[in-house]
């Protein structure tokens, strides 16, 4: 009899989790196109890296009591506010019955911890937040009912930034410097070119002769000119004054 009144009782809480899912036990899970994927699209992690200048996209979706399966937020969830280092982006129910979002960590440093959080919300009345102009405005009318969290999740993104070093040996030829090209070759066959820096276009740069005629040269790319994960080869060409064509390759570590 005990048993039976112990299962009738896990049923009776199971049911009301389940029809109460909305008021807290639902649970979130934001994830990220960039970290550590597996082979996959998306990263689960808590803790993850990302390229200053990387553009990433979010995607949070709901997932079932007691369980890791996501659920259709459709009925449940109408919309999602993404909080990344402090600045709002909201995204609608996708087709999926999840939220994506997408953002561009440009004017970040080396080494920024930064906080990123997902909520699912639930309108009540008129939503909490209004973008007019380009600013989030709070909706301050006091009949207004507050929109109804549903579930949430956060992660954390550690910035870094890549540098790119040749150094260039002392021709038999002076280079013709006008003709060096970065070139980075991405993933899906795509290439990105980089060229000398000559404000406002912003590119590498080709220091004077060392004392043993070499030159370096440098550049720090942005996150959206390599690959998110894994590795992007990189390779420096340039021309010398006779027409000589020359190479040099390395591969930059993208974790």
């Amino acid at each position: 009899m005990n048993n039976l009144r112990s299962q009738n009782a896990f049923a009776f809480m199971l049911c009301g989790c389940v029809l109460l899912s909305a008021t807290g036990c639902l649970s979130g899970s934001l994830a990220t196109s960039s970290g550590g994927t597996d082979g996959g699209t998306w990263s689960i992690a808590k803790r993850q890296s990302i390229h200053v200048g990387e553009t990433v996209e979010f995607s949070f979706v709901l997932k079932k009591p007691l369980s890791n399966d996501s659920i259709d937020a459709g009925g449940i969830a109408d919309y999602c506010a993404f909080s990344i280092g402090g600045n709002r982006v909201e995204a609608e129910l996708d087709e999926t019955g999840g939220f994506k979002a997408e953002y561009t960590f440009s004017g970040v440093e080396d080494g920024a911890q930064i906080a990123v959080a997902a909520s699912a919300f639930s309108t009540q009345d008129d939503r909490d937040f209004m973008q007019i102009s380009g600013k989030w405005l709070q909706t301050e009318s006091p009949y207004n009912k507050p929109d109804r969290r549903v579930a949430s999740a956060s992660v954390t993104l550690t910035v870094y930034q890549s540098i790119v070093r040749f150094k260039l040996p002392k021709p038999e030829d002076a280079y013709d410097l006008g003709t060096g090209k970065l070139t980075f070759r991405c993933a899906e066959d795509r290439l990105v070119s980089v060229f000398e820096h000559r404000p406002p276009r912003v590119g590498f740069e080709i220091s004077d002769e060392n004392a043993d005629g070499s030159r370096w040269v440098a550049y720090l790319p942005t996150g959206d000119q390599l690959n998110p994960t894994g590795t992007t080869e990189v390779e420096f060409s340039i021309y010398d004054v006779a027409g000589n064509r020359m190479t040099f390759t390395d591969t930059i570590e993208t974790p």
